[in-house]
Formats: C-alpha cells, sequence, structure tokens
C-alpha cells in the first residue's frame, strides 16, 4: 500500500542520497544537501515521504503558493521502489483535492521519456515547451 506523509527533517539526508542514485540520472538538476534544508523551512514548499507498505519508498516535493493550483516540483521513487509512480500520481492528486486544489502541473526534461509516459497515461496533458539549464522541458498539467 502506498502512502504519503509530510516528511520530518531527519528524512532530507535520505532523500538527498535517494536523489543521487544511478537510475535518477540526468533526470533530475543536483541539489546540495543545503538546498534540500532551506526547501524544508519554506513555507509555500512541502516535501512529503512515500512510504510502501511501511517502508521509505521516495519522495515528493510540492508547492502550494497559488489558491487553486498545486506545483509537483520533484518526484522521486527510490531503486529499491520503482514502479509505483502511478500510484503516487493518485495519492497526490488526492492530496491536492484535500487542499482545495484543482490543477496540478509539473515540468520534466523532455528527454525523461519514463515520466513523460507515466504523465500522460494518468492524463496530464503537455501545454508548453521551453528551455531550462540548456535542455528542452516539458509542461504538464491536470485538471483533478
Amino acid at each position: 500500500m502506498i502512502s504519503l506523509s509530510n516528511a520530518e527533517d531527519k528524512e532530507l539526508m535520505l532523500f538527498y542520497n535517494m536523489s543521487k542514485q544511478n537510475h535518477i540520472g540526468s533526470a533530475l538538476n543536483e541539489k546540495f544537501l543545503k538546498q534540500f534544508q532551506n526547501e524544508f523551512h519554506d513555507e509555500n514548499l512541502v516535501y512529503m515521504s512515500i512510504y510502501k507498505d511501511g517502508i521509505l519508498g521516495g519522495y515528493l516535493l510540492l508547492s502550494l503558493e497559488k489558491e487553486e493550483k498545486l506545483h509537483l516540483k520533484r518526484i522521486v521513487i527510490d531503486q529499491e521502489h520503482l514502479g509505483i509512480g502511478l500510484s503516487v500520481l493518485h495519492k497526490v492528486e488526492a492530496y491536492a483535492k484535500k487542499l482545495n486544489k484543482n490543477y496540478i502541473w509539473l515540468d520534466v526534461y523532455a528527454d525523461n521519456k519514463r515520466a513523460i509516459k507515466l504523465y500522460e497515461k494518468v492524463e496530464y496533458r503537455c501545454y508548453d515547451r521551453g528551455i531550462e539549464n540548456g535542455r528542452e522541458v516539458c509542461f504538464f498539467e491536470k485538471d483533478i
């Protein structure tokens, strides 16, 4: 069973290490531990722990800045828990509804085919493209 919970600061080092696992490759921009710590204390950002059957399997970073919109800034699944992304996205949508958000958006590098396939599977649509850090980015959205 997949569950989400508000992260605790003691989990930040685990999140940092997950972000450096080989399967992540170039899918994410590298962040330093200090950035994780700063974001954790930002009132507009929420780190959430992803648990599978009671074991930490990944994390999310959400931005709550806009009234009706939720920005999924980062999703990282631990190497040992690959394959739970679909369930995690459904949990994120349920969480967004609890917060009275009716729209989720995210961005993903265009060469991250695995993530794009997952987002399209749950009916996110690419509404724009851009360049970030010299790489093409797709912006996805979904009304919930």
